[in-house]
């Protein structure tokens, strides 16, 4: 049986908002001052480091 991507792309999105619903997001859509600080250089080159290292 061939899946409809229509019903494949609903079933996905149910589970999403129910999340979503149920544990609700406080997130600003914009960024703050706070979030200029959150990755400096250094930071970002060890974290890509982690993840690279196999």
């Amino acid at each position: 049986m061939r899946e409809s991507p229509l019903v494949v792309a609903s079933a996905s999105q149910l589970p999403a908002a129910t999340v979503l619903n149920t544990f609700p997001n406080t997130g600003l859509v914009q960024p703050t001052a706070l979030d200029a600080r959150d990755a400096h250089p250094g930071t970002l080159r060890r974290a890509v480091a982690y993840m690279a290292h196999p």
